[in-house]
Order: C-alpha cells, then sequence, then structure tokens
C-alpha cells in the first residue's frame, strides 16, 4: 500500500485526517488505563447531542436492559467503557459523514454497514470473542475507505464505481487506479484517528481471503469482520455478488472461528429484523419499509438465478469428472 498517495488524500482534505475534538478527547480517555467511568461520562457531556444519541442507543433494545439508564456515568459503569467508546465513535462518523457531498447511495451505504457491525457482534457472541464493541465499530467503519476515495477523487471514483457495478472486482479496480483499495485507504485513516489497532485491521482486512491455515488469535477480529461483510445481505452495490468462492470463504471462516452452521444461520436470519430494530435507535437512516422489500424481493429473484447458476456448473462440474474417469 503507498501510505504516501494515501498521506496525500488526508492533506488535501483536512476534515478528513481528525475526528470532532470531543470524540478525540472520548477515544484518548478511553485508551488510558487510568482514566475512570466518571472521566469518561465527563468528557462525553461536553456534546449534549452526542450524550442523548449514546443514550438513546444503551437503552435500545439491542441490549435488553431491564430498566432505564438515565445518566452517561450510568452507562459507562452498565455497559463498559469500550462499548460505550464504540457506540459513540459510530454515531459521530455518521454524523461527520453525513454532509459529504456523495454520488454513492448513502442509505444503501449505512444499510449494508449497520447490517454488518450487528452481525459482526452477532458472530463474536457465537465464536466466544469477548471484544464484540470494537467489531461492532469495526463492521460499520468497514467501507468508510469508499467515502475518502470518493472525497478526494470525484470524477475517477464514479469511473471505478460505474465500472465495478457492471464488471465486479471493486477493489482490483481500485488498485489499477490507486495502487491501494478502500479497505487499506479506510484502515489508514482509522489509524490516524488512534483508533485500537483491532478496529484498523479489521477494516484493512475485511476484503482479504483467508485460509484453513489461518487461525491465530490477533485475526480473530479481522475474520469476524470479514465473516459478518459475507453474510450480509443489503449490499451498496445494485449487482449481488454471490459466488461459489464466496460460499466457500464462508465455509472457512465459519470453521476458522468454530462456529456451529446452526448458529451462523441464527445470525443470518435474525439479522434483517435486529437491523431495522437497531436503525432507529443510532438514527441511521436505511430506507422506509416499502424501499426495504422491493430490496429484498430483488435480492430474492437474484439468489434464485444465482442457485441455478451454481446447480449448473456442478452438474457440468460431475459430468467432467465422470468423463475423465471413463476416459
Amino acid at each position: 500500500m503507498d501510505n504516501n498517495f494515501i498521506q496525500r488524500v488526508l492533506d488535501e482534505n483536512k476534515e478528513l485526517a481528525s475526528l470532532p475534538q470531543t470524540m478525540a478527547e472520548v477515544i484518548r480517555t478511553a485508551r488510558d488505563e487510568n482514566s475512570s467511568a466518571e472521566q469518561l461520562a465527563r468528557v462525553m457531556k461536553r456534546d449534549p447531542a452526542l450524550t442523548a444519541r449514546v443514550l438513546r442507543m444503551v437503552n435500545s433494545p439491542f441490549y435488553g436492559r431491564s430498566r432505564q439508564i438515565s445518566s452517561m456515568t450510568e452507562a459507562v459503569v452498565t455497559i463498559g467503557m469500550r462499548q460505550i467508546t464504540a457506540l459513540a465513535l459510530s454515531t459521530s462518523v455518521y454524523q461527520m459523514t453525513d454532509s459529504w457531498e456523495s454520488g454513492l447511495d448513502r442509505v444503501r451505504f449505512w444499510r449494508h454497514s449497520l447490517e454488518v457491525a450487528i452481525a459482526a457482534q452477532a458472530i463474536a457472541e457465537k465464536a466466544g470473542y469477548r471484544n464484540g464493541e470494537e467489531v461492532f465499530a469495526g463492521g460499520l467503519l468497514h467501507d468508510i475507505g469508499l467515502l475518502a476515495l470518493e472525497k478526494s477523487f470525484p470524477e475517477q471514483f464514479g469511473e471505478v464505481w460505474n465500472r465495478a457495478e457492471r464488471e465486479g472486482h471493486l477493489t482490483e479496480l481500485e488498485n489499477e487506479y490507486w495502487g491501494t483499495d478502500h479497505a487499506h485507504v479506510g484502515q489508514f485513516l482509522l489509524e490516524q484517528w488512534q483508533l485500537p489497532e483491532s478496529i484498523c485491521t479489521a477494516v484493512g482486512r475485511h476484503h482479504k481471503v483467508f485460509g484453513p491455515e489461518d487461525k491465530t488469535p490477533e485475526l480473530i477480529p479481522c475474520m469476524i469482520v470479514n465473516l459478518a461483510h459475507l453474510v450480509s445481505k443489503f449490499s451498496i452495490s445494485t449487482e449481488l455478488a454471490i459466488s461459489s468462492a464466496i460460499l466457500v470463504n464462508k465455509e472457512i471462516l465459519r470453521n476458522s472461528l468454530d462456529i456451529p452452521s446452526t448458529d451462523l444461520l441464527t445470525v443470518e436470519k435474525e439479522l434483517f429484523s435486529r437491523t431495522m430494530a437497531e436503525a432507529s435507535y443510532l438514527e441511521i437512516d436505511v430506507g422506509s419499509i416499502d424501499d426495504i422489500l422491493l430490496e429484498a424481493n430483488r435480492m430474492l429473484f437474484d439468489q434464485y438465478v444465482t442457485v441455478e447458476n451454481l446447480l449448473r456448473e456442478l452438474r457440468d462440474l460431475k459430468s467432467q469428472v465422470a468423463r475423465y474417469q471413463t476416459a
């Protein structure tokens, strides 16, 4: 990856290079091992709008609290400093990027991002990975590099995106144009924001193809976000990219994370309803119910066609094997 290229992107877009002041201080406080819940709450309360959004989130059905959490200090103590920081970061970045001009369908972008975030947290639970809040943040921010590239190179990005819609292979096209891709741009950007390494690396590797041998503990958050990306149904692109390679990758990641197939199926079944339920609490616009139902119907048809094509490929492969055996 050409870090000089990405640094130039940040130099030419100063607003990309740093988080809002309060959020930057929240991250510094949370990463300080000597900080207390009261100190973190005090920093967050400097931004009343951020405080209100975070309190709405921690009182959402997603967290299943039996009683209402009414203060930021109580939220930090109850949910935990890392979880609160991840939630604050997520909503802060959404608000920050909302004003950026974009040719991307922002509703689709954030619908997909939220779906991946929720899938990542659910997969973390099934895999017994305790830092679910970090993979949630990694999932929500995994495509932030797309917004950074578009903001810096709007005309070129439009060309790349339109080609990818027709041809696929987005990351290959990005490398062809810029010598890097949106995953690595996103990782570099989050590193400048001084986010935890696990979040940055998970964002940078969400398109990596992992092999069965990739089972080291430090790769777990990367594999979780990667698998969450693969199980998400609402992509940013209008083209539904389902292939035998994706199905193989999902199986490798599921095995590496030691998740039973029934557990992953449960995550996928619950993903849509959990995403819709959380969208209102996170104040993320994921579109109207009518829009989503139309999209779901389109996806069902595309999946039917894809299954037909996969079955055809399987029949052809079996025929080739039979001819080889009788030759």
